[in-house]
């Protein structure tokens, strides 16, 4: 893969990858240019203009691309996250330029590591072994790209940006966690981006994580329904914090969202991540207003696509707590209301009619371990 840099070759040997020479120009070295009194302007040219590849397409800067940026501003569906989310949306300021030796030593290195013709698995473990002073290299060299940061993203799934947030904990790490918090919709909603944001949020820290998932919940309308924003939206529903959970939650006991999800094939991946790890008082919260109305419980069961999401819910609520108010309502009522339709025998397993003596000793075991 040829990286396009300024004039001003020079070639450097990797020693994480013994297998070729990496051969890179150093962004910083100075331009061979015949009027000396125009190199500080093709150098501030370069520093503006981040990393491109001429043999997948570049991001080349431009005012309308950097205006174009999503700016993340709260919504009315989350304005009760209040000052947690406050001033997310703010645009980094510019770092000043790293020094010649740490820009080669990251420029190398994360060169020969986009070179390299393997597994993600792999390249993780090759990272995971890079010292930290290589590391923090790579990080600064991305630090002053943005554009950079987004074909790594858009391009290559994050697959060199997020192995090295793992391998450093998040720590040093909090303008990468920037830039993607800047892009946090286009990313969302781009095919790889989404595979990219994700892998990002596994590698940060618990508040890295929390300032990334509460961004999102920015987005929740626009996100849960989509090919792409569906994908991630499940992984934080998949999270640990409090707050994430709370607001997803109150999203889903209005009705119309509640209904829209379920009906969507991307809305309701969204729904049953949701659902599985959330609290049970969450969980029955939703389900009060899932129940409520028996023609949609009956439209939820004969639908090729939220009888799967209600099965789900209605096995949760039997796993979480069989003597609940809302159980005891759908082991009586449910059964015979859906004994005509086609996902009849699902639904009726789902909450625990049809098994065996060996699967209800499993499932009592079960919740018994999840009780501990």
């Amino acid at each position: 893969m040829k990286l396009d840099v300024p004039t001003g070759t020079t070639y450097y040997w990797n020693p994480y990858s013994p297998k070729f020479y990496t051969i890179v120009q150093s962004p910083t070295s100075s331009p061979v240019l015949t009027n000396p009194s125009t190199a500080f302007v093709h150098n501030q040219s370069f520093l503006s203009s981040g990393a491109s590849s001429d043999d997948e397409g570049s991001f080349a800067a431009s005012g309308s691309h950097c205006n174009s940026m999503h700016n993340l501003k709260p919504t009315s569906s989350s304005k009760h996250l209040g000052s947690s989310i406050h001033g997310q949306g703010q645009r980094r300021s510019p770092r000043a330029a790293p020094s010649d030796d740490v820009y080669n030593l990251g420029w190398s290195t994360i060169s020969s590591v986009r070179m390299e013709k393997t597994t993600d698995n792999a390249i993780c473990a090759m990272i995971q072994r890079f010292p930290r002073n290589t590391l923090l290299a790579m990080v600064q060299v991305i630090d002053h790209s943005p554009n950079l940061f987004l074909e790594l993203c858009e391009k290559e799934r994050g697959n060199v940006v997020s192995h090295v947030i793992q391998a450093l904990q998040g720590e040093g790490c909090e303008e990468l966690v920037n830039m993607a918090l800047e892009s946090i919709f286009r990313l969302a909603t781009h095919q790889s981006g989404c595979i990219a944001l994700t892998r990002i949020y596994d590698g940060c820290n618990q508040d890295q994580q929390l300032s990334l998932a509460l961004a999102l919940m920015q987005h929740f309308d626009a996100l849960v329904c989509h090919q792409f924003g569906n994908f991630v939206l499940s992984r934080i529903a998949q999270g640990t914090d409090a707050a994430v959970y709370e607001f997803i939650a109150a999203q889903f006991e209005q009705s119309e969202m509640l209904t829209q999800c379920l009906n969507n094939k991307f809305g309701s991946h969204v729904f049953e991540a949701f659902i599985k790890s959330c609290s049970p008082q969450q969980l029955f919260r939703v389900c009060a207003v899932l129940l409520a109305d028996l023609d949609l419980v009956m439209h939820f069961a004969t639908s090729k696509i939220a009888n799967y999401p209600l099965q789900n819910t209605l096995r949760m609520m039997m796993t979480h707590d069989a003597q609940h108010e809302l159980s005891r309502w759908a082991l009586a009522t449910i059964p015979s209301l859906v004994a005509d339709t086609k996902f009849a025998i699902n639904i009726n397993r789902a909450l625990g009619f049809g098994r065996t003596d060996g699967q209800q000793q499993t499932q009592q075991a079960r919740k018994h371990v999840r009780a501990q």
